[in-house]
């Protein structure tokens, strides 16, 4: 009965152990993710590229801006397309918007075209402090 508590105590001191320093070993960091986002970018899995740009806005990567515009501009399916405008929009970087801006009037799909501009007008509304909600404007009461 001794050896087994003193057996059992052991054990758990090393899984405890154990698992501490698994976990220190393989904290990934921000560069790391970031890295791994735009390599997805220039995958040929569509799904992958798709869900890559998205995450790379909503980590609000400034370093994905160009990659993120080149496929705004050259990428093959509209939902490749809206999504790098998602993103570019929520980056706020003036090339994006800029981007996002001639896209609405440029694209050969109208479909991108159509949420382009939408990215693009809930921008200009929120940087004035209006949001806009379907049909209803509601005026921001907070100054920036």
């Amino acid at each position: 009965m001794r050896y087994l508590k003193f057996f059992s105590m052991v054990l758990t001191i090393t899984v405890i152990f154990s698992s501490i320093s698994f976990a220190q070993n393989n904290k990934t960091t921000y560069e790391q993710i970031e890295n791994n986002l735009l390599a997805g970018l220039n995958s040929n899995n569509f799904g992958l590229t798709v869900s890559s740009a998205y995450y790379l806005g909503e980590f609000g990567s400034v370093r994905s801006t160009i990659p993120l515009m080149k496929l705004l501009h050259s990428g093959t399916k509209a939902e490749e397309r809206i999504v790098a405008a998602l993103s570019l929009t929520k980056l706020k970087s003036e090339r994006g918007i800029f981007a996002v801006k001639r896209a609405a009037k440029f694209d050969p799909s109208e479909r991108v075209r159509k949420m382009c501009k939408n990215f693009y007008t809930y921008y200009i509304n929120q940087k004035e402090g209006e949001v806009s909600v379907g049909n209803i404007e509601l005026a921001s009461t907070i100054k920036k």
